[in-house]
């Protein structure tokens, strides 16, 4: 079991505030939501508040990377990391600008890579895009879902789990109405040790095509299984989990022993 912690933000990347990130309830996790989903034509981006008890802001969960795993960028653009043959796998569904989703990693993050690295369950990542318009530049989410992609590339669940859980580190996600550049993610993913090739791949935008195509793929199929598209979202054979309880992730390890 490893017991490393994320990697410092790079000088060359932004720092923002992490109180920013924590909104006005430093008691409660946000959900994003994307309501009235017609998936075929979305004519209406609501967003609204769904409470996640239970969590603290400014707390992370003790981090550790996902080690002693395979990890594959699948043809349906998600990114799999764990054991194939694990007795559960997870689908989590996030927008890297989504501030419920940096707390959701920071709270459940650790906790996920180890029993990845168990193999008591697996991951299928799913990164939505419906928040784009909430950066600066308007496609802050796929140019993020894209970097990711580049460095799932790599083959290492060590770098891609360290890069996940800096992209959403209190002081490295943006808050809403603002933004990272590629120079500025390729500095993220630099510092955790991701090969020269996966930087190239996220300063040329290489993977925002594959990662808009994924988030489309995978805001329809979400819409369908949970009814509504929110992000942080976590769903165990097509059926949603409720990750409000705090014990969602050891009810879901017990279930894959039964």
């Amino acid at each position: 079991m490893s017991s490393k912690k994320p990697p410092k933000m790079p000088k060359t990347a932004k720092k923002y505030d992490a109180k920013k990130l924590s909104g006005s309830n430093k008691q409660e996790t946000l959900t994003y939501v994307l309501g009235g989903v017609a998936i075929v034509a979305i004519i209406a981006l609501i967003v609204i508040f769904v409470v996640i008890p239970g969590s603290d802001k400014t707390k992370s969960s003790e981090y550790q990377a996902i080690e002693g795993q395979g990890i594959t960028l699948t043809a349906d653009n998600t990114v799999f990391v764990g054991d194939e043959d694990a007795p559960v796998t997870l689908e989590v569904f996030e927008d890297f600008i989504c501030p419920a989703c940096g707390q959701f990693e920071n709270q459940y993050g650790g906790s996920i890579n180890e029993a990845v690295s168990a193999g008591d369950v697996a991951v299928e990542y799913h990164t939505l895009n419906f928040l784009n318009q909430s950066s600066t530049s308007g496609d802050y989410s796929s140019r993020a879902a894209g970097a990711l992609m580049c460095v799932a590339e790599q083959g290492d669940a060590v770098v891609f789990s360290d890069f996940h859980a800096e992209m959403f580190a209190p002081g490295t996600q943006p808050p809403q109405g603002s933004d990272m550049s590629d120079d500025e993610i390729a500095a993220v993913a630099d510092e955790v040790g991701a090969d020269d090739s996966v930087i190239t791949c996220i300063e040329d935008g290489e993977m925002i095509d594959r990662a808009e195509q994924g988030a489309e793929s995978s805001t329809a199929y979400l819409g369908e299984q949970a009814g509504q598209v929110g992000t942080p979202a976590v769903l165990v054979d097509g059926e949603p989990v409720e990750i409000g309880n705090p014990n969602w992730l050891d009810k879901a390890r017990a279930d894959g022993d039964e």
